[in-house]
C-alpha cells in the first residue's frame, strides 16, 4: 500500500533519517527532488513510472491538477518510517508523534 503526502516546492519529508526536499514543481504531475546525505541525488519523478529514491523506496507523482502543490506517492517496506519535517525535528526532541 502507497502512502500519499501533498507538498510544496521547498517541503521535505524524512525516510528513516535521509531528508527528501521538493525541489523543484514542473507541472502537477511532475516534479524534481533531491535526496540529501551520502547520496546527495536529484531525480525527475512523473505519474508514469515509479523510481527508486533510496533501497526498497519508490517514488512516484499523483495527479493534483494544481500547479501549487504535489501528490508524493511512496511505496517503501512497513517498517520505514516516513515523516514530514515538522514531526521528524518534534520526534528528535522527544515529542509525540502527530503533537504539533
Amino acid at each position: 500500500m502507497a502512502l500519499i503526502l501533498a507538498a510544496q516546492e521547498g517541503e521535505s519529508i524524512f525516510v528513516g533519517d535521509t531528508k527528501v526536499v521538493v525541489e523543484q514543481i514542473i507541472t502537477p504531475t511532475r516534479f524534481k527532488v533531491r535526496v540529501e546525505g551520502g547520496m546527495d541525488a536529484i531525480y525527475e519523478i512523473g505519474i508514469k513510472h515509479r523510481t527508486e529514491i533510496l533501497p526498497d523506496v519508490y517514488l512516484s507523482a499523483g495527479d493534483t491538477g494544481n500547479i501549487d502543490f504535489v501528490k508524493l506517492v511512496l511505496e517503501a517496506p512497513r517498517n520505514r518510517v516516513i515523516l514530514r519535517e515538522r514531526l521528524y525535528r518534534n520526534a528528535k526532541k522527544g515529542g509525540v508523534r502527530g503533537e504539533d
